[in-house]
């Protein structure tokens, strides 16, 4: 089990986690045909610990095993960025775990890993994996780390899959193993607009996350003929009384009411003030996308084919306004759903205040990203019948880590073990150092929790599924699907 694999410890790496040799025993042990004991030998001038399989194991291997397909001559190495001391030397360890089990269930690739330890000093780790002739690195931990060593990826001409979740350190040399925003809000809002809905308010507190939310949906609103986007992200620093007086004018009928009509009076001021009123109508039509559009076109054909045929510019202009409120005007329509993008603490405050004013009774629907999944579902009376996308669980990988480890899987686990695999999987073929098209053209592999693979956008993809809160816990109303945030075409996918 362990031939395809010899582990280095760098001289960035300053604590060794025994917890990866635990866990290559306990695999061999399990697994083999017979038992096997790793040769452990030192190399004295490099101080560096090497861990290898013997040749052979205590049995003849069984003649219905197939021959391992052939691979090249030097094996894959690969860099693991990731801090192994200080404030977040846990996540460390979670990320060689997740890794280690990565490299025991990809047997038939030799591969050659080396661990630098980030805590101190990123650049100088990126640097010593740069000079160790890597051919991919696996990290870093943090966006701000990745963005930090670009120049240095550039200049080796290197690849880096980091375990950050902001889109916004994708580059030429940086991909996105994390589970970025865009690809939760995009599954989710999809979800809402088959399922009927017209006017989505993205709510919660500004900053990077609510931000990311907020581009990704106005791309769905793009994407869609229906669908409309509304945003109603509060300032970072605004209070809870502020923000429930926000919830009660969002889901007021009256105040809706109030403000087409407030739209609907400087549109006719505006309109009376043109020389040509159908002209402002169509320039207005051109910033908008489905019914909007559809809706301030309309209006200006109206306008035109009443001016010639006689009827008085007031009359023409007036006849355009009552049709404007008939119709909804413009971005007043309802809020029928109401995207919240906070979790955690916050949540648990927001959620109550859409109880409070009775937004259920008004047909207003809650739905949320994976940060869901951590709440308890039978405290959370006022998020019931709420919907929100999240990965599926795998149980057969958590138990397996767990009788290993001892513990269930953190999510970051699960993100560095499908980071060494696709890193495995697209060094069968691919040029060393790796390519970006490499990882791109090996398509979809099985992750930790289910499929995953490499956008064109350098983001990692995996299946998301919708579940519903329920007061006995969560309930899958859709299956896994994989979306890609950027593209508008979806893909089933099973989630195992």
């Amino acid at each position: 089990m362990l031939k395809n694999m010899v582990f280095h410890w760098g001289s960035t790496f300053r604590t060794v986690s025994a917890a990866l040799i635990i866990f290559s025993l306990a695999a061999c042990q399990t697994n083999q045909t017979g038992p096997l004991t790793p040769n452990q030998t030192t190399n004295k001038s490099s101080s560096k610990e090497i861990f290898a399989a013997p040749e052979k194991s205590a049995q003849a291997p069984s003649a219905n095993i197939k021959p391992l397909p052939l691979v090249r001559s030097r094996p894959v190495k690969i860099a693991l960025l990731a801090p192994f001391s200080g404030a977040n030397e846990i996540a460390g360890k979670e990320i060689t775990n997740g890794a280690a089990m990565a490299l025991l269930d990809t047997p038939d690739v030799v591969a050659e890993l080396v661990s630098f330890d980030t805590a101190s000093d990123i650049l100088k780790a990126a640097t010593e994996a740069s000079a160790s002739k890597t051919d991919i690195i696996v990290g870093p931990l943090f966006g701000h780390d990745a963005t930090a060593i670009s120049p240095i990826l550039t200049n080796s001409g290197l690849m880096a899959l980091s375990f950050s979740k902001d889109s916004r350190i994708i580059s030429s040399n940086i991909f996105l193993m994390g589970q970025a925003v865009e690809l939760e809000t995009s599954r989710i809002l999809r979800h809402a607009a088959r399922s009927g809905a017209k006017t989505v308010a993205i709510f919660g507190r500004q900053g990077p996350f609510s931000a990311a939310s907020v581009k990704q949906a106005q791309r769905e609103a793009n994407f869609s003929d229906q669908l409309r986007v509304q945003l109603a992200v509060y300032d970072e620093d605004e209070d809870y009384t502020s923000v429930a007086r926000r919830v009660r004018d969002l889901t007021r009928n009256e105040f809706r009411q109030s403000n087409r009509k407030i739209n609907a009076i400087q549109l006719k001021s505006q309109l009376i003030e043109a020389n040509t009123p159908d002209g402002i109508l169509n320039s207005m039509a051109s910033q908008y996308s489905g019914r909007e559009k559809e809706l301030l076109e309309s209006l200006a054909q109206s306008y035109r084919r009443m001016t010639t045929t006689g009827i008085p510019k007031i009359s023409a202009i007036n006849s355009v306004i009552n049709r404007y409120t008939a119709a909804g005007g413009l971005g007043q329509s309802p809020i029928d759903t109401f995207l919240l993008t906070v979790s955690g603490a916050e949540l648990s405050t927001v959620a109550p205040m859409f109880q409070l004013y009775d937004a259920k009774a008004a047909g207003v629907q809650l739905v949320g990203l994976s940060r869901w999944k951590e709440m308890d579902p039978k405290r959370a009376r006022e998020l019931h019948g709420g919907k929100f996308a999240a990965q599926p669980s795998d149980d057969i990988f958590n138990n397996r880590y767990k009788s290993i480890f001892g513990t269930p899987p953190t999510e970051l686990v699960g993100i560095a073990y499908d980071a060494m695999k696709l890193a495995l999987e697209a060094s069968r073929e691919g040029s060393r150092p790796l390519k970006s098209i490499e990882l791109r053209k090996i398509g979809s592999i099985r992750g930790a929790h289910g499929s995953v693979r490499m956008s064109n956008g350098g983001m990692a993809l995996r299946p998301l599924e919708i579940l519903e809160v329920r007061s006995r816990g969560f309930q899958v109303i859709e299956p896994a699907r994989i979306i890609d945030p950027l593209a508008i075409a979806e893909t089933s996918a099973s989630s195992k």
